[in-house]
């Protein structure tokens, strides 16, 4: 995961994180985090909101 988002820096800029959900199998020890993160694009300056969900 750290490779494939390893210049993800260099085309977004990220300022903030919420919304976080934590939802945890035990069966399976499996963990799933829903968040939010809001930035910008580095080359338009357009504002990025990602909501993530599983």
């Amino acid at each position: 995961m750290a490779e494939l988002y390893r210049d993800y820096g260099s085309t977004m800029v990220l300022r903030s994180a919420d919304e976080l959900a934590v939802h945890r199998d035990h069966e399976t020890s499996a963990v799933v985090l829903e968040y939010a993160v809001h930035g910008y694009a580095v080359h338009t300056g357009r504002a990025y909101d990602n909501h993530s969900s599983p």
